[in-house]
């Protein structure tokens, strides 16, 4: 079963940017058919970074009712209904099917992470970096084909065609959720069937104040929503630079493109080894902010070197992936009706760790279940799950 979620979790990375971004090598098409202006084709880049920030509440609660494995059943299935309605041809069309595309693309970001910490413990820095990669795998192979796909089926097929991923990743992860369900329900039927005890009540999560009132919360709204504004905005306008400033046809602009997403290999497996060279994220979170701020900047002031500031924004882009790995089981499920104090699990006379400590530790964790189903702090492997 490892071996399928793994595949799972791959074929689902590849659909939570890829058919999303497909739509930035069609621009010209969306504007002469569809007489969409430049702010328009912005937005269908936009909207799903907007459903990112504002239904992530939402998508924890669908994961926290449904389940894990039905959760991504669900993401995909209306992931499948957005990329069609994007693609019938009209502009009304264009706007909905992409903002559909968001929310469901929303549940998929939360739930992956959730599904490396419950899966994968002791190998989620690994799984974080393999997600992100195949994240902009999925991202550099629709840059590529859609341009030509485009030219010789139409811009609707060519991005309607990206829901095969859609229907490839839903057909790993049926049998995955059929035999999750079955599990529940044998625990369900032997919990029904055993004494309860005293030890078996559940206990409230304690300690701490709002995430509201951490610094840690504010760090990670900004440095999230950079990344997003960032990744988000450079993808969908690269090709049509490309093409203005450097004469490409559609075809090879996309292509070029996905030089972008390739570089994010770099980032996703080197910055593991950088944290564990300096001893913490904080070099890391430096050398990422260099390496973002080179790509606009180099585009704006020396154009023609654009493949090597297209391979540092990719760099940095797979940097806010890997630098923040589920470091324990993330079930939302559970959160609220387990856990520990956060101030009971340290050891007497251990120091609190430092606040990049903390930020690394609780970050993908805090993506994964939303604010207000955990309190994590930084703690031992044997903490609730509900907990980093």
């Amino acid at each position: 079963m490892p071996v399928l979620v793994l595949v799972g979790i791959v074929l689902l990375s590849f659909n939570l940017r890829g058919p999303l971004v497909a739509v930035s090598t069609v621009t010209g098409d969306l504007k002469s058919e569809l007489g969409m202006s430049g702010t328009a084709v912005g937005l269908l880049t936009s909207l799903p970074v907007l459903c990112f920030g504002l239904a992530a509440p939402l998508a924890s609660g669908v994961i926290a009712r449904t389940g894990v494995e039905r959760a991504v059943l669900i993401s995909l299935s209306v992931l499948l209904v957005g990329t069609l309605v994007r693609s019938l041809g009209t502009v009304a069309a264009a706007l909905i099917g992409t903002l559909v595309m968001g929310l469901a693309i929303t549940v998929g970001n939360v739930v992956t992470p959730v599904v490396i910490g419950r899966d994968f413990r002791h190998r989620a820095a690994v799984l974080t970096g393999m997600y992100a990669t195949a994240m902009n795998i999925g991202s550099m192979i629709t840059l590529t084909v859609t341009g030509p796909l485009a030219g010789a089926f139409g811009w609707q097929l060519a991005l309607a065609i990206w829901g095969v991923l859609t229907i490839a990743a839903a057909a790993v992860w049926w049998p995955l959720a059929t035999r999750r369900a079955s599990a529940d329900r044998a625990t369900a039927d032997a919990s029904r069937a055993t004494p309860a005890t005293g030890h078996d009540s559940p206990t409230e999560v304690t300690g701490g104040p709002s995430l509201l009132h951490r610094p840690t919360t504010w760090m990670l709204t900004i440095a999230f929503a950079g990344q997003a504004f960032a990744y988000y905005g450079l993808t969908a306008w690269l090709p049509t630079l490309l093409a203005d400033e450097q004469g490409m046809t559609r075809n090879a602009a996309g292509a070029a493109s996905s030089i972008f997403q390739l570089a994010a290999l770099i980032g996703a497996f080197g910055t593991p080894l950088v944290i564990n060279r300096l001893g913490g994220p904080l070099a890391a979170f430096a050398i990422n902010g260099v390496l973002w701020a080179s790509m606009p900047l180099g585009l704006l002031w020396a154009s023609d070197l654009w493949p090597l500031w297209s391979a540092l924004g990719g760099t940095a882009q797979a940097v806010d992936s890997s630098r923040c790995s589920p470091s324990s089981s993330t079930d939302p499920a559970r959160c609220g009706r387990t856990g520990s104090s956060p101030r009971s699990s340290r050891p007497a006379g251990t120091p609190s760790p430092r606040w990049d400590q903390r930020f690394s530790a609780g970050c993908m964790t805090a993506r994964a279940v939303g604010p207000r189903r955990c309190s994590w702090r930084s703690a031992p492997p044997s903490r609730s799950p509900c907990s980093v």
